[in-house]
């Protein structure tokens, strides 16, 4: 059996994969495909998101084929699913034989006032254990192994789908957390900032001293909030090395920051000035404009990730 493990825990599928045996991945592959239920998914999920990455011709059929019914889980035929945003489809992670109480309150909506509504369903197993996780390795590097392949075609394959799709609801809230929400503060100051400091008031004007504070509270949250993303651009920069600057959004998420922090510092060399002789570059509008521009671009792929606006931005 080309999963069974020797001593040094490695089995015939491990040696191959480290070997970059593309053909011997595809024959083994394909001869375990349509194993039992829990014949051999725990004994190489450690290699499975190595797998994944050699991107194997087998690969779609194997995955699509480790999608198994059991008896018990075929005898749930009927209910209503609680389902995923954008999906017609629910999931719920359980033990490799999952008890069926337990699958039955994971997947189904309560019956409420003794509602007799219920869909023919389907409920199946992916027998590909922890690829799922947030907390396990191989959940992981399987997620970075998918950001790493050229073949977007394995996307559409539903054993892929689905683990995305489990993982979304958690990562859409971290979004908004750690990204949206800074974002829109930045892009509420930068608004302010722009109409009210940077044409109705200035140095000259009689409001000046009033209005001050307020000014240099909308540059400390501009700086901060700029260094902020700029910080995370660069960790990823250092993950990913010279492909990152091939993603146009990735160019977009460096340049908006960079930009804030040179219009914001000319302005304030500006106001600092006392002598009058100070101009600002005429680049520094146009950097000015272009950083408003890409701010409420990046604003709008931001709400891609609700559902009310994110089918229309795609459509």
């Amino acid at each position: 059996m080309p999963f069974i493990k020797d001593f040094q825990d490695k089995s015939p599928l491990h040696l191959t994969v480290e070997a970059e045996n593309e053909q011997g991945i595809c024959i083994i592959l394909d001869l375990i495909k349509n194993d039992p239920i829990d014949n051999h998914g725990r004994a190489i999920n450690d290699i499975f998101p190595d797998i994944v990455q050699t991107n194997s011709a087998t690969l779609d059929d194997y995955l699509k084929a480790r999608i198994l019914q059991t008896d018990t889980l075929s005898r749930l035929d009927k209910g209503k699913l609680k389902v995923i945003q954008w999906t017609e489809s629910s999931l719920v992670a359980a033990s490799q034989w999952p008890d069926f109480s337990e699958i039955k309150e994971g997947l189904l909506e309560p019956s409420k006032d003794g509602s007799k509504i219920m869909n023919d369903i389907s409920v199946k197993i992916i027998d590909i254990p922890e690829i799922h996780g947030f907390s396990t390795d191989t959940g992981g590097k399987f997620f970075d192994s998918l950001a790493e392949i050229d073949n977007l075609n394995l996307f559409l394959n539903p054993v892929v789908k689905s683990t995305i799709d489990y993982k979304w609801p958690l990562v859409r809230f971290y979004t908004i957390l750690w990204l949206f929400i800074p974002f829109l503060i930045q892009l509420g100051a930068f608004i302010a900032f722009s109409n009210v400091f940077c044409g109705q008031l200035g140095p000259s004007n009689e409001l000046w001293p009033a209005a001050r504070t307020g000014n240099i509270a909308l540059i400390i949250i501009l700086y901060v909030l700029a260094i902020y993303f700029l910080s995370i651009e660069i960790i990823q920069i250092a993950k990913q090395g010279i492909p990152y600057f091939f993603v146009i959004w990735n160019l977009q998420d460096i340049v908006v920051p960079s930009l804030i922090i040179l219009v914001i510092t000319y302005r304030l060399k500006e106001w600092q000035d006392t002598t009058g002789s100070f101009e600002i570059p005429v680049i520094i509008y146009s950097a000015h404009a272009a950083a408003s521009l890409l701010l409420w671009s990046k604003f709008l792929y931001f709400l891609r990730i609700f559902e009310s606006t994110g089918k229309s931005l795609k459509s």
